[in-house]
């Protein structure tokens, strides 16, 4: 979800109809959710790395691996007990266990403590993660998890942290795999023995970086699709608690049903142009993902291949490959990274722009619960003369309508953030790699 809240169209009747809800944990559940399988892959990915023991790396691979995937699988168990707490409480108005969980899963992630090599920090990477780490406690210090009903700010902030966590989560999870990688290289440029197979391991060691990129970003449209489809059937449930709503007030004239079916008609259509709007959006943020993480690829190996091609049968080479292989590595990794995450950090504007929606459709709905109910008093009233309420009320959810049918949401501030993230990162790694390849040429010439 997204995380990303679409629309929620949710009604309820509780012995009659009462006003409309305060914001249900279902707004934030999405991105919950993406955190949650974001955790689950990082888990299962990091169970694949095999680090060599019998090499004396300066790093302790085998550490580094025990405490993230510590630190991951209680962040995961954790943000089980969340979801659970929001299938079975009425978290909205019990915020202090949600507190609680949300404040445990920061803990876990801010206690990682990994050992960052030069090659590692000289690309600013652990500086962001150390800034991630920053913000995502400012969002949960922002929050009154004492109050007695979460707001939309809360709510935002709560939305903020969890896409912060799960960038934290993706960078650290790949800070490993790179380590993992640039450590053994390092070793073996430093004993000056390439072992046979280096380079098909080189590319592999990218490729699976470029896969698990991809698998971020599948997670993520996944998540948007499954907030779309719960949206839609809250959608249809709330319009078939309305017109069960209708069926229980008596005498009501064609014109009130034909009203609030209209009502119910313009949120749907609303709901489906703006989901419409997003996909279109999203399909080609996929395809641009697509060509730039196969071009960065590319253009990666490319690099680290011809720095090793030139320790044979030319090891006088040996410094100029020394300083350009482990930090082709290096950028090509961190780089796929930070173009997965532009996702995430697009998400704010598409967060305020749904929920923004969401709030008005639930006051619109909140005048109508009452004025139906006003119709529902008369009635039982028995007067015979309802007459003007049954006008007031058409008059209201016609207006209600109307409204509604002229809603738009405006997506351009989130594509825009996107597709400049998107082009931004691929335009600076492009950048390095062509300043790499130059200084490695100059290093050759100069060492013939």
């Amino acid at each position: 979800m997204m995380p990303k809240s679409v629309l929620v169209f949710v009604l309820v009747c509780l012995s009659g109809c009462s006003a409309a809800p305060a914001f249900e944990p279902l707004d934030y559940l999405p991105t919950l959710e993406y955190l949650r399988n974001v955790l689950r892959f990082s888990i299962l990915s990091l169970s694949e790395v095999k680090p060599d023991t019998t090499l004396p790396l300066t790093v302790n691979i085998s550490q580094t691996l025990s405490q993230v995937s510590l630190a991951f699988t209680n962040a995961l168990e954790t943000a089980d007990k969340i979801t659970k707490l929001l299938q079975t409480q009425d978290i909205a108005r019990n915020t202090q266990p949600l507190g609680e969980n949300l404040q445990q899963i920061n803990s876990y992630l801010n206690e990682i403590n990994i050992h960052f090599p030069e090659y590692y920090r000289k690309e600013n990477a652990s500086q962001e993660l150390e800034l991630l780490e920053r913000y995502m406690s400012e969002h949960l210090l922002r929050v009154d998890f004492k109050t007695n009903v979460l707001q939309l700010s809360d709510l935002r902030e709560i939305n903020s942290f969890l896409t912060g966590a799960t960038s934290h989560v993706m960078s650290t999870t790949m800070a490993v795999f790179l380590i993992s990688s640039v450590e053994k290289l390092q070793h073996y440029l430093k004993v000056l023995f390439l072992p046979p197979h280096m380079e098909a391991t080189e590319l592999k060691d990218l490729h699976d970086v470029t896969q698990i990129v991809r698998s971020y970003h599948l997670l993520y449209g996944a998540a948007l699709r499954t907030a779309s489809e719960r949206y839609l059937r809250e959608a249809s449930d709330g319009r078939q608690l309305l017109q069960s709503m209708l069926g229980t007030l008596q005498h009501l004239p064609e014109d009130l049903q034909k009203a609030v079916a209209e009502f119910a008609n313009q949120v749907d259509n609303f709901i489906q142009t703006g989901l419409g709007d997003l996909q279109s959006i999203e399909s080609k943020a996929d395809n641009r993902f697509g060509e730039l993480l196969q071009n960065m690829l590319y253009s990666s190996y490319g690099l680290v291949s011809s720095g090793m091609a030139k320790l044979r049968p030319f090891p006088q080479h040996v410094q100029c490959v020394r300083d350009l292989v482990p930090r082709a590595h290096t950028v090509a990794a961190l780089s796929l990274t930070s173009v997965a995450l532009c996702s995430n950090e697009a998400t704010t504007p598409l967060y305020d722009a749904t929920m923004l929606y969401h709030d008005k459709i639930r006051h619109l709905q909140h005048e109508i619960f009452d004025q139906l109910q006003k119709v529902g008093a008369c009635d039982k009233l028995q007067t015979g003369s309802c007459s003007s309420v049954y006008d007031e009320t058409v008059t209201l959810v016609n207006t209600n309508a109307d409204v509604v049918k002229h809603f738009t949401i405006d997506f351009e501030p989130y594509r825009e953030q996107l597709f400049s993230c998107l082009t931004s990162r691929y335009e600076i790694v492009m950048a390095k790699v062509l300043d790499m390849s130059l200084n490695f040429d100059k290093c050759v010439k100069t060492t013939k």
